[in-house]
């Protein structure tokens, strides 16, 4: 429902208002917040990044150095993978709404774009 209801806020506000970069903002964070609380039991690759989050030090991770720097930086310092998702996805999301505001006012029109396609086909795992 919370997905629904800032898409619709994303489009309606996208036909009105010229500058949407706040609107965009807190519509990423809704985003953030979908993707990164994501259920465990639901999401396909849960499993497989807690358990390579649960064995940092043990064996050398398959991930990007970036991620495997970040991971290890809170699994270190006593965070679980449920809070290191949570940190990483509003971290991503806010580098993107950087990078879009960079190119457009209408940031919530991207927002809307951008959930109804990409965020929506990645949550739902649909190949196409």
């Amino acid at each position: 429902m919370l997905f629904v209801i800032t898409m619709l806020f994303c489009f309606i506000s996208s036909l009105f208002i010229r500058n949407t970069r706040l609107i965009g903002f807190l519509a990423m964070m809704v985003l953030a917040y979908l993707a990164g609380d994501a259920d465990p039991l639901t999401t396909i690759d849960y499993s497989v990044y807690l358990m390579h989050y649960n064995l940092l030090g043990f064996e050398t991770s398959p991930f990007e150095k970036g991620y495997t720097v970040l991971s290890q930086f809170f699994f270190y310092h006593g965070l679980n993978y449920a809070q290191f998702r949570l940190f990483f996805a509003f971290l991503a999301f806010v580098i993107m709404f950087i990078g879009v505001s960079l190119f457009t006012k209408k940031v919530a029109l991207f927002a809307g774009l951008y959930g109804l396609t990409v965020f929506l086909t990645m949550q739902l795992k649909l190949e196409i």
